[in-house]
């Protein structure tokens, strides 16, 4: 009743036929023949890692831990440029994944830089600020308005604290408007009569601006009302005579009888 006359360890095929042992090397419950990893007791397939190493897939993305690079990560099977468990997502577009972008939600940075996210650190007039902190973006010379505004020098020629921009006599350090007399002539009123000397032909006498008949110093006054002043009046008093003649001031040169 040998149904393996010709082989000498089995007299049933068994599992594995005539002239094949049915060993089970791994202790698997499954026979050599029919065992593709007859030592590996997990496994009777290579599979995708092949024997010795489990098809385990941690991350549940599909991809053996054998070949997942990022076996704890369902969405990378390599680390990429930003690592394992990061995604290499480039939010802006601009090229740099947001990982190692200072900027993810600009497309034109990836460094805050200066004026920040959003803000280009543009120098319009290249004097070395940034537009988003100069007062005078179109001003080289100028970061802040000052006194004078963008694009004019707050200059004081003359240093008397008065920008020129302000100042109706730039060169004069003693006067900001020309006033009566102009710029670099001063208004000064040395008699206080309510002229300038610039104007006053009388500038030490108080009732003149000009000398009139009698000069400065001296009152045109006519005091008889004869139309000559009394300076040049020898009769002030007499209305008639300006020279006091052969009988005196106040007294007629009338010869009645001729």
């Amino acid at each position: 009743d040998d149904l393996c006359p010709d082989d000498p360890d089995k007299i049933d095929p068994g599992v594995c036929g005539c002239g094949t042992p049915d060993t089970d090397t791994d202790l698997d419950g499954t026979p050599d023949c029919l065992d593709g990893c007859p030592f590996d007791p997990d496994k009777i397939d290579p599979g995708a890692c092949g024997c010795g190493v489990p098809d385990t897939d941690s991350d549940g993305d599909g991809t053996p831990d054998c070949n997942d690079l990022c076996p704890d990560d369902p969405d990378k099977i390599d680390p990429g440029v930003c690592g394992c468990g990061t995604p290499d997502t480039d939010t802006d577009l601009d090229g740099t994944p947001d990982c190692l972008d200072g900027c993810p939600d600009d497309p034109d940075k990836i460094d805050p830089g200066v004026c920040g996210c959003g803000v280009a650190d543009t120098d319009t007039d290249g004097d070395g600020t940034a537009d988003c902190l100069d007062g005078c973006p179109d001003d080289p010379d100028k970061i802040d308005p000052g006194i004078c505004g963008c694009g004019v020098a707050d200059t004081d020629t003359d240093s008397d604290g008065t920008a020129d921009c302000l100042d109706g006599c730039p060169d004069d350090p003693d006067k900001i408007d020309p006033g009566a007399c102009g710029c670099g002539v001063p208004d000064t009123d040395s008699d206080g009569d309510g002229t300038p000397d610039c104007t006053d032909l009388c500038p030490d006498d108080p009732d003149k601006v000009d000398p009139g008949v009698c000069g400065c110093g001296v009152p045109d006054t006519d005091s008889d009302g004869d139309g000559t002043p009394d300076c040049d009046d020898l009769c002030p008093d007499d209305p008639d005579k300006i020279v006091p003649g052969v009988c005196g001031c106040g007294v007629p040169d009338t010869d009645s009888d001729g």
